[in-house]
């Protein structure tokens, strides 16, 4: 029963997984075509994307898009964002991004800088010999710093050890507004702020499903009312694994949401004790394990707009005993050390359990639509056993359940 549910539940998040992933954020932006104009519309964005290969455009939110290659246009950029250009290089025509605009232009593809001034043609920024065409004329300069130096006729001061990371775009922005010419730099970060709600107003992102796993620790409390024996065990750990699917339930925010998870569990028990009275020494163990099935259903606030965005959720979860076992072997050893032997399976299992749960947790986006989340929550139940099983309400339970979970959504 557990593995059909499982399974199930499984394909259908691989199938839906799929549909999600595949959806795409657009953002506002603006192509400029061969021969100068500017069209305004929406462009294809995807989180931490690299240099895009082609330009996906639409007019307006309905439109077809249409994919355009560094062959069809001089460029495309994101309003207040990214801007892409096409450039040839090594006879080869595909998308530069632009990172500073002036004079000399910065342009940056994967890992490697370009650089080129007055329209000379591209020239890759790198440790060790440069080689450099002037109007015909080459040059060749040993060390990137000697390169630079020339380039910006000394008109900023060029370090002897240079960062490509983070010298590179201040020193250019630098040299273009000390020979008084324009200079933008573009903003190549878009804030968790304004890319949630750009997946808000689009609908990417409202359903969200993923896999979690983690250890579940377990501790069920038994009091003998009539002070008869009750198997009391330790805390015990198990580790538990399943399936989660959240849906953001607000048009305007993202902050609110409710959360369904199917969660898959052994836990295993064992509880001693022993005793003297007019019998003599009495020994008891008792073995017992099930096998269950956890579904949380959670109401779920995001503070959401930052990098690491906490979370609180709680509500109830349904619990069901899928397979159990109970053993009690008890022991009593007389005054002449003669021992009997007694098994019981006097305490049986209820069905199911329902319980409140409360929870807080931590989650980040790695990729795309792709985040990781690590949580922790905490349940109250009334215990595993039918109170009245052995024909006496001779005992009372309660279960505290508490659950670490590290899930990836999609």
């Amino acid at each position: 029963m557990v593995k059909k549910i499982l399974s199930l539940a499984l394909l259908f998040i691989l199938l839906s997984v799929n549909g999600v992933y595949c959806q795409k954020i657009f953002r506002d932006g603006y192509i400029i075509k061969k021969n100068g104009e500017t069209m305004n519309g929406l462009i294809e964005y995807s989180v931490n994307q690299g240099t895009p290969k082609v330009c996906i455009f639409k007019r307006f939110d309905i439109a077809m898009p249409v994919e355009y290659g560094p062959a069809d246009i001089q460029g495309f950029a994101y309003r207040n964002g990214n801007r892409y250009e096409s450039r040839e290089y090594d006879s080869k025509k595909s998308f530069f991004e632009v990172l500073v605009s002036g004079q000399i232009v910065l342009y940056g593809k994967g890992s490697k800088s370009y650089i080129d001034k007055d329209h000379s043609g591209l020239v890759e920024l790198k440790s060790g010999s440069i080689k450099y065409s002037n109007k015909g004329v080459i040059s060749e300069f040993k060390t990137l710093p000697e390169f630079l130096g020339y380039l910006t006729e000394g008109k900023v001061e060029i370090p002897d050890k240079i960062n490509m990371r983070f010298d590179i775009i201040p020193l250019i922005a630098s040299y273009n507004r000390k020979i008084g010419g324009s200079s933008v730099v573009y903003n190549r970060i878009m804030s968790e702020k304004a890319l949630s709600q750009i997946q808000l107003v689009s609908g990417v992102g409202k359903n969200k499903f993923g896999v979690l796993a983690g250890i579940n620790i377990y501790m069920l409390n038994l009091k003998s009312i009539k002070g008869n024996y009750v198997p009391g065990p330790a805390t015990e750990v198990s580790p538990i694994t399943g399936l989660s699917y959240e849906r953001i339930i607000s048009g305007k925010t993202d902050k609110f949401s409710i959360r369904l998870d199917i969660l898959y569990f052994k836990q295993t028990f064992y509880a001693y004790s022993e005793f003297t009275d007019f019998r003599g020494l009495v020994r008891n163990d008792a073995f017992y394990d099930f096998t269950g099935v956890k579904i949380p259903l959670l109401f779920q606030y995001s503070m959401t707009g930052m990098k690491f965005v906490p979370f609180v959720n709680g509500g109830v979860v349904y619990e069901q005993f899928v397979k159990h076992n109970f053993q009690h072997i008890a022991e009593v050893e007389n005054s002449q050390h003669e021992v009997s032997t007694y098994e019981y399976n006097d305490f049986k299992f209820k069905k199911w359990e329902s319980n409140l749960v409360c929870g807080l947790g931590v989650k980040t986006r790695l990729l795309n639509n792709i985040s990781v989340s690590l949580q922790g929550r905490v349940e109250y139940g009334h215990g595993l056993f039918i109170s009245s099983s052995l024909n006496l309400t001779d005992f009372k339970q309660n279960s505290i359940q508490t659950t670490f979970l590290l899930g990836v959504t999609f």
